[in-house]
């Protein structure tokens, strides 16, 4: 009887696990299907709209899935950051790349200004201190610095300006940014702010909970 007992627990263990797997699988499946989708998609409406690759090493369908295997990697993390150029003919990767992390800068910037106006100055923008408005400012000019080594560059494409001059072109680089690093490097660069703006300490705990607060591109 124990024995027999004993075996029904086993079979019942192991049809439970075997539901757990069958669901982890559907799950999965389906997740691979939205990714296979948002490529098919987005490669769809890339060539739609006359986006080539920029350095021709690999064709634009090689070029999207490697960038999206890349950013499916890790879910938790990584989310994609795009750097754009409306019109150059030469260095436009540097352009790019100052785009990218200028907005990343700004929009960082702006989230933690928008909520310290309105968790500490109830929705009052007017008026705040000096040490605040240094503080934005030398923060976004930090956070700019700091995020430009973590943006990884994984597509770069190019098309030509409709009725622009000869040799210009319209320029993006597709980025991945991982968010465990990235906010490092906003908390190391709220530091180098606070001390600039010489920030109040009884300030500085909240604010660094507004920084650590992730944000996706707009």
């Amino acid at each position: 009887m124990f024995k027999f007992n004993k075996l029904v627990g086993l079979l019942s263990i192991a049809m439970f696990f075997g539901v757990v797997v069958s669901v982890d699988a559907q799950s999965d499946r389906k997740f691979n299907k939205m990714q296979e989708k948002q490529y098919k998609d987005n490669l769809k409406a890339l060539k739609k709209a006359g986006w080539v690759t920029a350095d021709k090493t690999y064709t634009l369908d090689f070029a999207l899935a490697k960038f999206y295997r890349a950013l499916h990697a890790d879910e938790d993390n990584n989310m994609q950051w795009i750097g754009r150029v409306a019109s150059c003919s030469a260095t436009c990767a540097n352009v790019a790349l100052t785009d990218a992390q200028t907005r990343y800068a700004q929009q960082a910037s702006s989230l933690v200004r928008g909520r310290v106006t309105n968790d500490m100055f109830n929705n009052q923008s007017v008026g705040q201190p000096e040490e605040f408005v240094n503080f934005y400012a030398a923060y976004e000019t930090l956070i700019s610095k700091e995020i430009s080594g973590l943006m990884k560059q994984y597509l770069a494409i190019e098309r030509p300006i409709s009725g622009g001059k000869p040799g210009f072109k319209e320029y993006e680089i597709w980025y991945i940014v991982n968010e465990a690093d990235a906010s490092k490097a906003r908390i190391r660069a709220m530091q180098l702010a606070l001390e600039e703006s010489k920030m109040a300490q009884k300030h500085a705990e909240q604010i660094a909970n507004f920084v650590r607060e992730g944000f996706k591109q707009d």
